[in-house]
């Protein structure tokens, strides 16, 4: 037994030391693990001998590196993974002491008077959805409210910072309806909501909203400015690409781009960020490059990368800075670093080292399926095309441009189906149902979105400052509606949805 169990220590020596520097990303991997463990223990009994007996296996382990000296890669990979699964609990168990709030003791009816902090239009569901800070109505203490009103109960000044007086019916936060659902309870702790509920009568506007929070109140402008331009659900796609204002689909467009697989194209998220930053590069550097003086004195692909990183952080700021959004910029903003250093975008350690930055500040978001199937899309993007056999088959062979071509359109489809084939369990887990033709459908939907929509769009604005966006709005309502069908008519197939 113990010269089965010594090969196999060798063994790992041998692969552990062949690796390098690829061992790292497995921290991050360690971490995550970490923050999943608090989430499945139970109670403080059990987190806490999670943290005792890793730190004893790290103990352990580095205690048998300064004796024997035996397998000193292996021992050291215990010791890491040991301390990256004890950091990983650890930090989560801080943000939950942290920020954790409790929910309010049962239902009750109240009059409020309340500061708005967030407001969301849904059009689609006609509604508004608005988070109050105002005190509990038994027991006075400060506490986080979501409440919803109708539509009809908007009131001007009714926005960020506005000062309100309402009647609402309160609950706390739910927990899931059935086993294995979406756990609002869970989300509403860490994000310090206490209670949602709804509007029983008027809006009592006391102080409307001021000038403080103006980057809100422009987005909120934007995205009506483009609902006006476009109707229908195809003006919610556009204001949600715009602005991160999603409510305006309806929901049966909702539930079509669900089906097959283009859900993801109503967050903004990786691919908006992506296209916004390769355009902004893409452009400032052509531009640069135009002058024969500046390519020969300044480092263009540095300027471009900050250009690129500005505009990244600026369309995250504007669409509402939410927790996706931050995710796929700071990704982003590394893979800038990445270009402007002359190193590859696309590693696994760029990719652990975004992960790591996302579980300190949000580590729920482990646990979240936006953060599972975002890092689970790169990991398999980041796979399939540092493959030996991808980089064969797309490396230049003397061919037309015909050939080269249908090589890469070949490998967007095969990644497209990897993409499908890693997230389908994450979906199925999360949602009880899954997009069969998610591949098919992402090859049309994704060059449409990044390479048609978003710049028509990004232009249509721009010209409408001065009054001349109108042709530019009818492509733009013409692209989306092509989206749409792309999502309708893969919706509608025979077995088109898994469950």
């Amino acid at each position: 037994m113990s010269s089965v169990c010594s090969r196999l220590f060798r063994l790992a020596e041998q692969f552990l030391e062949g690796a390098g520097f690829d061992r790292g990303p497995w921290l991050a991997v360690g971490f995550a693990a970490g923050v999943a463990a608090w989430f499945v223990l139970a109670n403080r009994a059990q987190w806490l001998a999670l943290l005792a007996g890793c730190l004893g296996l790290a103990g352990l382990a580095l205690a048998g590196m300064a004796g024997d000296g035996r397998f000193p890669r292996v021992r050291q990979a215990l010791a890491a993974m040991a301390l990256a699964i004890a950091a990983g609990c650890g930090v989560v168990w801080l943000k939950s002491a942290a920020v954790g709030t409790v929910p309010i003791a049962g239902f009750a009816v109240a009059d409020l008077d309340a500061r708005v902090l967030t407001r969301q239009d849904e059009p689609a569901r006609k509604r508004i959805v608005l988070v109050l800070a105002t005190r509990e109505p038994r027991g006075g203490r400060a506490i986080r409210v979501r409440l919803a009103l109708p539509v009809a109960a908007d009131r001007p000044g009714l926005g960020e910072g506005a000062v309100i007086r309402v009647r609402a019916r309160l609950m706390p936060p739910q927990p899931p309806q059935l086993p294995g659902g979406y756990d609002f309870a869970r989300a509403a702790w860490f994000e310090g909501t206490a209670a949602t509920g709804s509007a029983l009568g008027p809006v009592v506007v006391i102080h409307p909203a001021g000038g403080a929070d103006w980057l809100a109140a422009w987005r909120h402008r934007l995205a009506d400015h483009v609902r006006a331009r476009i109707a229908g659900s195809a003006g919610g796609i556009a204001a949600a690409f715009a602005s991160g204002d999603r409510g305006g689909v309806a929901a049966g467009d909702d539930r079509a781009m669900r089906d097959a697989g283009l859900t993801h194209l109503l967050s903004v998220s990786g691919l908006h960020v992506a296209a916004v930053v390769g355009l902004a590069y893409g452009v400032v550097l052509r531009l640069l490059a135009l002058s024969p003086w500046l390519a020969l004195r300044v480092r263009l692909p540095l300027v471009a990368a900050a250009a690129a990183a500005a505009a990244g952080v600026g369309y995250t700021l504007l669409t509402g800075a939410e927790v996706p959004t931050v995710r796929s910029c700071l990704g982003a903003l590394l893979a800038m670093a990445a270009l402007a250093l002359g190193r590859s975008p696309l590693s696994m350690r760029l990719l652990a080292v975004a992960a790591l930055a996302v579980m300190l500040a949000w580590p729920e978001a482990v646990v979240s399926p936006g953060f599972q199937m975002s890092f689970g899309s790169v990991i398999a993007i980041v796979a399939v095309a540092q493959s030996g056999a991808a980089q064969g088959f797309l490396s230049h062979r003397g061919e037309g441009w015909a050939w080269r071509g249908l090589r890469h359109l070949f490998m967007i489809l095969l990644t497209g189906m990897v993409i499908d084939l890693a997230l389908m369990p994450i979906a199925l887990f999360h949602f009880h149902r899954a997009g069969l033709y998610g591949s098919l459908a992402n090859v049309l939907a994704i060059p449409l979105t990044t390479f048609v929509t978003m710049p028509l769009l990004a232009l249509a604005l721009l010209l409408d400052v001065a009054g001349l966006g109108g042709p530019v709005w009818r492509l733009v309502d013409l692209s989306l509606r092509l989206l749409l069908g792309i999502a309708h008519g893969v919706s509608a197939q025979p077995g088109a949805r898994g469950r």
